[in-house]
């Protein structure tokens, strides 16, 4: 409640009258409340009159009562006024700002954790408590869900909270992804490369066709057939060290790649410190190798992948989506096709809005994630060469964040996909193969 008036800019004095009327016997806040007179002058404009009092009282207070350690518990606790329903929103603006991202606003609302399991407990007089008590020592929302999961684990509504609170913070994630992706200048968002750094290259040219160096006590020697040779011998005589390695060998160049939770380095790919053993990551350690320019896109792919939390989607994706010929964005998300009725329902059940611009939702836990069932419950999307094998009179591009990825049956050669959520982006051509409008960028590195 203070911090919500805070934010709202109320006056100091107002909010002090807010702690006093809810804990009038917290001995801590009296103390404060007496430090903050010995402040205030008479002349100033305004008072609250539960404050002037509780101040007046506590000049009789004991240096004992001051100093006495409040554990939370309040014999005056008032439980209808934290059951006021008409307090305020549940739901508060975020507008925090990220200290890396200048400029990086939330905007999705996410829903105020306490109020929300406030409101959800009032009539569960045992968890209530808890839940104030924890509340007013101060912890997190983390530590206030958890008790609450532990004290009513089949409780309907907090499942329905936690499935809305799980939403929320992934938009916010996207959120930021995207910032990032939009400000691509930003020095956080572009992979870091740390080149291989010398003191000095001894050298020796000969006849000027080959010149022999030895670069950290290993012996390179490159003749006039090296593309970049005029450029190296340039480079030496002017004792530019650091400038000759990149154009000896891009490989050599590249030291180390970082992109947030991903390290490539020494020919390995890491994240969060493990080492990645699958398709996809030899496939970005070959493009970290060979110094790929467009290796971005793939980074953010993975990145986001591994916030999957199915195993064998992390490791088999990239598969399915190189043999289908399934491109992604500059996002690091997948591109898709759908087919949908003319009046842009889903083929199945013909209720489901695909309006370009929306985006298609279903409990993750509701989707069919062994790939061996096929014809099962979930949202499909496929390839190109899968269209044929799906009815609908429009087809539309469907844009597939891979953390929503669920499985990808085995039928059809793996050419569709069953995932929880999806973006249509645009209508094209029936048969049409215009997703190249979006960008598209394919696994033919």
């Amino acid at each position: 409640r203070i911090n919500r008036q805070l934010v709202d800019d109320w006056d100091i004095e107002y909010v002090m009258g807010v702690a006093l009327r809810a804990r009038p016997k917290n001995a801590k806040l009296k103390a404060l409340f007496i430090e903050y007179a010995d402040e205030i002058e008479p002349e100033d404009d305004y008072m609250d009159p539960d404050l002037e009092e509780i101040m007046m009282d506590s000049e009789d207070l004991s240096e004992e009562e001051l100093s006495e350690e409040v554990d939370g518990s309040d014999p005056d606790f008032d439980e209808d006024d934290y059951n006021d329903n008409n307090e305020g929103s549940d739901e508060l603006e975020v507008t925090m700002t990220k200290a890396k991202h200048d400029g990086f606003k939330v905007k999705t609302k996410l829903p105020n954790v306490f109020q929300k399991l406030r409101n959800i407990f009032q009539n569960d007089s045992k968890t209530f408590k808890r839940l104030i008590k924890l509340y007013d020592n101060n912890a997190t929302d983390e530590e206030l869900i958890e008790m609450c999961i532990g004290a009513r684990p089949k409780n309907v509504k907090l499942k329905e909270f936690m499935k809305e609170l799980s939403v929320a913070r992934e938009a916010v994630e996207d959120e930021l992804d995207n910032f990032e992706i939009e400000n691509n200048e930003e020095a956080s968002n572009v992979p870091k490369v740390q080149s291989m750094v010398v003191t000095s290259i001894p050298y020796i040219i000969n006849d000027e066709k080959n010149v022999t160096m030895y670069i950290n006590g290993s012996m390179e020697i490159i003749n006039d057939e090296h593309p970049n040779f005029k450029k190296i011998v340039e480079l030496l005589k002017e004792e530019k060290w650091n400038d000759v390695i990149p154009l000896l060998d891009v490989r050599r160049a590249v030291a180390k790649l970082v992109y947030k939770h991903i390290l490539f380095e020494n020919d390995k790919l890491y994240y969060k410190g493990e080492e990645l053993h699958s398709s996809l990551s030899d496939f970005i350690i070959r493009m970290a190798q060979s110094g790929e320019k467009d290796i971005l896109p793939f980074m953010r792919f993975l990145h986001k992948l591994m916030k999957n939390p199915s195993k064998r989607a992390q490791n088999e994706l990239y598969g399915f989506l190189s043999s289908g010929k399934i491109p992604i964005n500059a996002n690091g998300n997948i591109l898709t096709y759908k087919r949908i009725n003319s009046n842009f329902t889903d083929c199945h059940t013909g209720k489901i809005s695909n309006k370009i611009g929306s985006t298609v939702s279903m409990e993750r836990s509701q989707v069919t994630d062994d790939p061996t069932i096929t014809c099962a419950s979930g949202l499909h999307v496929c390839s190109y060469s899968y269209l044929r094998s799906f009815g609908g009179e429009k087809t539309v591009i469907c844009e597939v964040h891979p953390r929503d990825v669920v499985s990808i049956p085995t039928d059809y050669h793996n050419a569709k996909m069953r995932c929880c959520r999806y973006t249509v982006l645009k209508e094209i051509e029936n048969n049409g193969k215009d997703i190249l409008s979006e960008n598209p960028i394919f696994w033919n590195k």
